[in-house]
């Protein structure tokens, strides 16, 4: 093979070492996909995420540091007035702007729950339905609802601080910011679901005040879907694990009716078929905070993640990919370990492996997302076009698709490769993938079209999430429930454009295939420097009689007289194409030419001691048949002839054929 001086021969090593992380990098991948389908199947929960903050801006600069007497809510927006008004609620607009205006920015339906009517008709319910527990209703009056603008817009939540004072007290006023949110709740104990109105309120008499925050729940199950609101009082017992808040009722007359343990929670996300196989779901609650100032401008949404799912063990696929290529990147280690050992200093293809092998893991991945209903795909895009569109972010297990969609990218690079007969770098393709699957989100606004697909059905499946209710049931109550629905089930154009904008970096490969074309044909191939000792090979592979200096040598893709090596295997080394590193097929040595160390290693084949050619596929398999003793499949090896030569026949290797010894002297040499 050409001389390399010391420089090229340190780069061909650190390349070498580059692809052995790059395999390792697959394997680390496969087995993150593993572990991350065990997780799924055992439906775990993925809890801690990240709190979504509501903001209410405005209000706490209204309120002030004070008594809320002396707040300017009430000295400059009320006039120092603390008379009940019959109706109005005041709305904050900015820091220096309220009216009894309702809010200008607000759509219809959000303006709808902020209305005067509206929220009052709540608080009267209220007041009426919790005085049994809840007495200091029965103390006070309320004066205005109090809005804050810049809060948002939702139709499943509300926020209104309502302005009460004291009915012998009217000098003495109180701010109860309150929470609305519709629910899904479950009873436990009787095996009843639905949804409900769940309150939560404080009462803030002054701001400066050390006191704990004391925090009063009530709950009106079934609503928005009845008349009104049948509140009752609840106690709080804490967020679960799961995301759920812990209620128990509070009964009017306890020995009517006992109390009922609830859990509630905004139950968000969306499946196929059905809840209980393939769901990716988002229990979340009311994260209540003791710093006054704070639980009065920010709501802290909190809960959990759990993504299900029941062919999650299709995806198993990958722990098999994974030890396939330990076992090749140990046997790899041995190789290089035995030639180092022996004064020499050559690294395989770590890759080689994985390549000659990709054609099937892609098939069977494309046929394992079949039987898995492409779920994991399909939950993959959603949240790929929940970012792209500013929606809420999904949580989900990214690592199985990384794996299925790192191992189809390989297969088409792979295929590419064939098609336009040059090989694939595995540092630089697996560089081009993950720089495709890191930035999805940034190619995507690459491909208007591509972004228009998959912000449509994200849109489509949020909105899909608001239960649709008849004209009837609308003028019951303007709120609505957002709960977990069914996936609309044409996600086909959704998969062609995640999959589209990842796989754009395709491209760089082509480019990069193109390239190596062109500087293959425009750049002379370097001259075949003979050298080292001579092995003794048939006359028919000995070279034309040149004496001396430097040969030119004909490029390893142009056809050339096949060797011993490849018409006993069948590997046709000038067409061993795919993800794999650039080698020299064949290696010159004093005018005789052999098929190289890599070309062997590369093709898949290892020789025992000198004796045999065995394929590495069937090393695992003769290890176990010696082991057992027993031949439970057939294993073809090749002799070797005269050190360098290769037996055309193929023999069955029997446990005894080859030996422990000669096992443990595997190594890699150039043959005829």
């Amino acid at each position: 093979m050409p001389a390399l001086s010391p420089v090229r021969k340190v780069m061909h090593i650190t390349h070498r070492l580059l692809v052995f992380a790059a395999a390792m990098w697959y394997i680390v991948i496969s087995m993150m996909a593993t572990s991350a389908a065990v997780n799924v199947l055992h439906s775990a929960d993925m809890n801690d995420i990240s709190p979504a903050v509501e903001t209410s801006p405005l209000i706490a600069g209204y309120v002030g540091t004070g008594t809320i007497r002396q707040s300017p809510l009430v000295v400059e927006q009320l006039g120092n007035s603390t008379t009940p008004r019959e109706s109005g609620t005041l709305y904050l607009e900015s820091s220096s702007s309220a009216s009894f205006t309702p809010c200008q920015a607000m759509d219809q339906q959000s303006a709808d729950i902020y209305a005067d009517d509206f929220l009052r008709w709540i608080y009267t319910n209220m007041q009426n339905k919790t005085a049994y527990n809840f007495t200091g209703f029965n103390h006070v009056e309320l004066v205005a609802p109090v809005v804050d603008c810049q809060f948002g817009e939702s139709l499943i939540m509300a926020r209104v601080h309502y302005l009460v004072r004291y009915k012998d007290e009217p000098e003495r006023m109180l701010l109860l910011p309150t929470s609305l949110t519709i629910q899904d709740y479950f009873l436990t104990e009787q095996y009843e679901r639905g949804t409900a109105l769940v309150v939560m309120f404080t009462v803030l008499e002054d701001v400066a005040s050390l006191k704990p925050i004391t925090r009063y729940f009530a709950i009106a199950l079934d609503y928005p879907y009845e008349h009104a609101p049948n509140f009752e009082v609840c106690q709080f017992f804490g967020g679960t694990d799961e995301g759920y808040w812990q209620l128990e009722t509070i009964p009017r007359d306890s020995d009517e009716e006992p109390p009922k343990p609830i859990l509630t929670a905004r139950r968000v996300g969306f499946y196929i078929d059905k809840e209980t196989t393939q769901v990716n779901m988002q229990r979340i609650h009311l994260d209540p905070k003791d710093d006054t100032i704070e639980d009065l401008s920010t709501w802290h949404w909190h809960g959990g993640s759990k993504t299900q799912d029941s062919w999650a063990w299709v995806h198993l696929i990958h722990l098999l990919f994974a030890l396939d290529a330990m076992f090749h990147l140990s046997l790899l280690s041995f190789l290089v370990f035995r030639s180092f050992r022996h004064g020499q200093i050559w690294i395989g293809d770590a890759f080689a492996s994985i390549s000659s092998s990709l054609l099937y893991r892609g098939v069977y991945v494309v046929i394992s997302n079949h039987l898995n209903g492409y779920w994991t795909l399909t939950e993959f895009c959603v949240a790929l076009g929940s970012t792209v569109a500013n929606l809420p972010p999904i949580h989900y297990y990214p690592e199985m698709v990384h794996a299925d969609m790192l191992t189809i990218y390989l297969n088409l690079v792979g295929v590419i490769s064939y098609v336009l007969r040059e090989r694939v770098d595995p540092v630089f393709a697996i560089f081009c993938f993950e720089l495709g699957f890191g930035s999805r989100a940034g190619l995507v606004g690459i491909f208007p079209a591509l972004k228009t697909v998959l912000v449509n059905y994200a849109n489509e499946n949020y909105t899909l999430g608001f239960v649709d209710v008849d004209d009837f049931l609308a003028t019951l109550s303007p709120m609505r429930l957002q709960t977990v629905h069914a996936v609309d089930s044409n996600f086909g154009p959704l998969l062609v454009a995640a999959f589209v904008s990842i796989y754009s970096t395709l491209l760089l490969i082509v480019v990069y295939l193109v390239g190596r074309k062109i500087l293959r044909r425009y750049r002379p191939s370097p001259p075949e420097v003979r050298g080292g000792n001579s092995d003794k090979v048939s006359s028919r592979h000995r070279s034309s009689g040149r004496k001396g200096g430097a040969e030119p040598r004909k490029s390893d893709f142009e056809p050339q007289e096949l060797m011993q090596f490849e018409t006993a295997t069948g590997a046709a080394l000038q067409k061993r194409f795919g993800v794999i590193s650039s080698y020299d097929n064949y290696t010159v040595v004093k005018g005789q030419r052999f098929t190289s160390v890599d070309a062997i290693y590369c093709n898949g084949f290892v020789i025992a001691n000198g004796k045999f050619l065995v394929a590495t596929e069937d090393l695992l398999a003769l290890l176990v048949m010696k082991i057992t003793r027993v031949r439970f499949t057939n294993i073809f090896i090749y002799s070797l002839v005269d050190v360098t030569g290769v037996s055309q026949t193929a023999r069955l290797a029997y446990p005894h054929t080859i030996s422990w010894a000669d096992l443990a002297r595997i190594g890699v040499s150039r043959l005829s």
